[in-house]
Protein backbone atom coordinates (compact mmCIF):
# COMPACT_ATOMS: atom_id res chain seq x y z
CA UNK A 1 0.00 0.00 0.00
CA UNK A 2 1.64 3.22 -0.88
CA UNK A 3 -0.47 6.28 -0.02
CA UNK A 4 3.20 8.69 -0.69
CA UNK A 5 3.35 11.09 -3.64
CA UNK A 6 6.95 12.38 -3.51
CA UNK A 7 7.16 16.00 -5.08
CA UNK A 8 10.62 17.39 -6.46
CA UNK A 9 11.32 20.67 -8.12
CA UNK A 10 14.05 20.93 -10.08
CA UNK A 11 15.55 25.02 -10.72
CA UNK A 12 18.23 24.36 -12.64
CA UNK A 13 15.66 23.47 -15.98
CA UNK A 14 13.61 26.49 -15.16
CA UNK A 15 11.71 28.62 -12.29
CA UNK A 16 8.93 26.75 -10.27
CA UNK A 17 9.18 23.51 -12.52
CA UNK A 18 7.66 20.74 -10.64
CA UNK A 19 7.01 16.57 -10.98
CA UNK A 20 5.77 14.30 -9.06
CA UNK A 21 6.32 10.63 -8.28
CA UNK A 22 3.63 7.88 -7.49
CA UNK A 23 5.37 4.69 -7.18
CA UNK A 24 1.95 2.45 -7.55
CA UNK A 25 -0.81 4.98 -8.02
CA UNK A 26 -3.10 2.42 -8.62
CA UNK A 27 -2.81 0.76 -4.97
CA UNK A 28 -4.28 3.21 -2.61
CA UNK A 29 -7.17 3.42 -0.42
CA UNK A 30 -10.60 3.94 -2.35
CA UNK A 31 -13.98 4.88 -0.53
CA UNK A 32 -16.91 3.77 -2.61
CA UNK A 33 -20.92 3.04 -1.68
CA UNK A 34 -20.63 -1.02 -0.94
CA UNK A 35 -23.44 -1.61 -2.90
CA UNK A 36 -21.40 -0.03 -6.23
CA UNK A 37 -18.13 -2.22 -4.96
CA UNK A 38 -20.68 -5.37 -4.96
CA UNK A 39 -22.27 -4.74 -8.56
CA UNK A 40 -18.97 -3.80 -10.12
CA UNK A 41 -17.37 -7.38 -8.69
CA UNK A 42 -20.11 -8.95 -10.35
CA UNK A 43 -19.94 -7.53 -13.34
CA UNK A 44 -16.00 -7.78 -13.49
CA UNK A 45 -16.11 -11.20 -12.03
CA UNK A 46 -18.57 -12.88 -15.19
CA UNK A 47 -16.48 -10.35 -17.78
CA UNK A 48 -13.64 -12.37 -16.53
CA UNK A 49 -14.87 -15.80 -16.20
CA UNK A 50 -16.59 -15.16 -20.02
CA UNK A 51 -13.49 -13.30 -21.30
CA UNK A 52 -11.06 -16.15 -20.36
CA UNK A 53 -13.32 -18.93 -21.80
CA UNK A 54 -13.78 -16.83 -25.03
CA UNK A 55 -9.53 -16.13 -25.46
CA UNK A 56 -9.05 -19.65 -24.69
CA UNK A 57 -11.20 -21.30 -27.32
CA UNK A 58 -9.66 -18.73 -30.02
CA UNK A 59 -6.38 -19.48 -28.68
CA UNK A 60 -6.93 -23.26 -29.10
CA UNK A 61 -8.09 -23.02 -32.18
CA UNK A 62 -5.77 -20.71 -33.74
CA UNK A 63 -2.25 -22.78 -32.19
CA UNK A 64 -3.56 -25.89 -32.00
CA UNK A 65 -5.23 -26.01 -35.63
CA UNK A 66 -1.91 -23.87 -37.03
CA UNK A 67 -4.48 -21.24 -38.54
CA UNK A 68 -2.21 -18.66 -37.66
CA UNK A 69 0.15 -20.14 -40.64
CA UNK A 70 -2.72 -19.40 -42.95
CA UNK A 71 -2.94 -15.76 -43.22
CA UNK A 72 -2.14 -12.16 -41.43
CA UNK A 73 -5.48 -12.06 -40.11
CA UNK A 74 -5.44 -15.09 -38.01
CA UNK A 75 -2.12 -13.21 -36.17
CA UNK A 76 -4.00 -10.52 -35.64
CA UNK A 77 -6.99 -12.50 -33.95
CA UNK A 78 -4.12 -13.98 -31.96
CA UNK A 79 -2.16 -10.98 -31.06
CA UNK A 80 -5.43 -9.68 -29.79
CA UNK A 81 -6.99 -12.81 -27.71
CA UNK A 82 -2.66 -12.79 -26.09
CA UNK A 83 -3.75 -8.95 -24.64
CA UNK A 84 -7.28 -9.82 -23.98
CA UNK A 85 -6.18 -12.24 -21.80
CA UNK A 86 -3.65 -10.40 -19.69
CA UNK A 87 -5.96 -7.97 -19.24
CA UNK A 88 -8.58 -10.49 -18.22
CA UNK A 89 -6.08 -11.76 -15.72
CA UNK A 90 -5.35 -8.49 -13.85
CA UNK A 91 -9.90 -8.37 -13.03
CA UNK A 92 -9.81 -10.23 -10.25
CA UNK A 93 -7.23 -8.83 -8.39
CA UNK A 94 -8.87 -5.37 -9.35
CA UNK A 95 -12.33 -6.66 -8.44
CA UNK A 96 -10.53 -7.77 -4.69
CA UNK A 97 -8.74 -4.38 -4.42
CA UNK A 98 -12.11 -2.26 -5.09
CA UNK A 99 -14.45 -4.52 -2.51
CA UNK A 100 -11.77 -4.22 0.12
CA UNK A 101 -10.50 -0.93 -0.66
CA UNK A 102 -7.40 -1.47 -0.27
CA UNK A 103 -4.41 -3.75 -2.14
CA UNK A 104 -3.99 -6.89 -0.13
CA UNK A 105 -0.80 -8.27 -1.91
CA UNK A 106 2.67 -7.28 -1.81
CA UNK A 107 4.10 -4.44 -3.65
CA UNK A 108 5.64 -6.21 -6.51
CA UNK A 109 2.36 -7.41 -7.20
CA UNK A 110 0.85 -4.28 -8.09
CA UNK A 111 3.55 -3.10 -9.87
CA UNK A 112 3.69 -6.61 -12.32
CA UNK A 113 0.29 -5.90 -12.46
CA UNK A 114 0.30 -2.47 -13.08
CA UNK A 115 2.95 -2.95 -15.74
CA UNK A 116 1.25 -5.64 -17.90
CA UNK A 117 -1.97 -3.42 -17.74
CA UNK A 118 0.57 -0.44 -19.13
CA UNK A 119 2.41 -2.66 -21.53
CA UNK A 120 -1.02 -3.93 -22.88
CA UNK A 121 -1.94 -0.39 -23.94
CA UNK A 122 0.58 -0.18 -26.75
Amino acid sequence: MLNTVEKNTNLSQGAGISYQTVQCFQCVQHDDPDTSKQAQAAVSVIICIVGLLGNLLALFVILVLKEYKKSVTHWYVLQLAIADTLFLISLPFNVIQGVDGKWLYPEWMCKGKETVLFINYY
